[in-house]
């Protein structure tokens, strides 16, 4: 596993970590649904499952991204861009660096899934203390805005790379 896959499972870990740590000091009610203006709309009993359902999201998303990426050696197809038709026309050993790019933009795509999901369980267990969501809308905004423009940027530089493959595949005539 290359670094870039570690770190969405390194954001999940330390999502877990906080979960864990954090549910003790809980009050009985834990907001589940907080406003874009900070205020509590939904409130549900503190339990195990009340408490972890962002972690058990989080990793069942997690696990499917992963899973999805380590299928892709195997079964391109499953990568869905502009460019597959001519991807898949390739020979295969020139698809394989079209393959790494498609697992690195997922890697990072997925980073940005799971730091989303971790800000949002932070937020809650802000508002669950008694504080104002404070930074933590911010951070949703801001990687809200990011996550969509990065993946069209990443799949851009994967339909970049078939463009070279491409070219490398004609001068060497195949």
């Amino acid at each position: 596993m290359g670094n870039t896959r570690m770190l969405p499972w390194a954001v999940l870990i330390g999502l877990v970590a906080f979960a864990a740590a954090t549910y003790a000091g809980l009050p009985d009610e834990i907001p589940t649904k907080i406003s874009s203006r900070g205020v509590i709309t939904h409130t549900q009993p503190k339990t195990l499952v009340n408490w972890f359902m962002l972690v058990g999201i989080a990793t069942l998303t997690q696990s499917f991204l992963t899973g999805l990426t380590l299928l892709l050696p195997s079964r391109p197809e499953l990568f869905n861009f502009s460019e597959k038709e001519r991807f898949l026309a390739l020979p295969r050993e020139y698809q394989v660096p079209v393959i790494a790019r498609m697992q690195f933009a997922m890697d990072i795509i997925a980073t940005g899934t799971m730091l989303l999901i971790a800000v949002a369980q932070w937020m809650l267990w802000r508002t669950a203390m008694g504080n104002a969501p404070g930074s933590g809308l911010l951070w949703m905004i801001v990687l809200t805005v990011l996550v969509g423009p990065l993946a069209f940027l990443l799949v851009g530089r994967v339909s970049a790379e078939v463009d070279v493959q491409v070219q490398r595949a004609r001068e060497a005539g195949r």
